[in-house]
């Protein structure tokens, strides 16, 4: 016996939403439009394109650069004190080809100078730092040595200890020649007494 259809209502099977591959389609086209608009919106302009759109007239630079014709090259003023060794952020000092460093303490108490200095390289070898003072005329009225101590990652001079009773009042100039393993350095500041 074959089976007919007697009834005349359909079966109504429902198809979930996300089985229409319409629906599928259109979601991920959405997903897409959504995504390159937000790389649109979102990535900065170059700064020649806002540039550009910030001014509408030409720039007129004629007037405030000097013509170089007729005119002879200057040198930057010399000065008494040598150029010091300019360290950059994450330059390791001990690659440098002379020695640098600083003074961390000079200062007077109860008539007696301390100066501290600090040697920015780790010393492998024993080394000498001489001290020496020099009056506003630029004569030295003091000098001595002491021994290159090296520490953790840098080194110290030993501390200098300067009585100055026999010193008139003043602004001096402190001088320390940094000697180890085969380089030199020296070290300039002041100090008032």
């Amino acid at each position: 016996m074959s089976k007919t259809k007697t009834s005349k209502h359909k079966n109504s099977h429902r198809v979930s939403f996300y089985r229409r591959p319409w629906a599928i389609v259109i979601f991920f086209l959405i997903m897409a439009i959504a995504v390159v608009l937000a790389l649109i919106f979102i990535r900065p302009q170059p700064a020649s394109e806002s540039d550009e759109s910030a001014t509408d007239q030409p720039v007129d630079n004629s007037a405030t650069i000097p013509s170089r014709e007729g005119t002879e090259p200057t040198t930057p003023a010399e000065s008494d004190e040598p150029e010091k060794t300019t360290q950059y952020e994450g330059e390791d000092p001990n690659t440098l080809d002379q020695l640098t460093g600083y003074l961390t303490r000079k200062g007077v108490d109860d008539g007696v100078l301390t100066i501290v200095a600090v040697i920015d390289q780790y010393l492998h070898t024993p080394g000498f730092c001489t001290i020496t003072l020099k009056n506003g005329a630029g004569q030295t009225v003091y000098t001595a040595s002491s021994n290159a101590i090296p520490d953790v990652t840098a080194s110290i001079c030993d501390t200098f200890e300067i009585p100055t009773t026999g010193f008139a009042s003043g602004t001096y100039r402190i001088e320390i020649d940094l000697a180890s393993d085969n380089k030199r350095g020296i070290i300039t500041d002041e100090v008032s007494l």
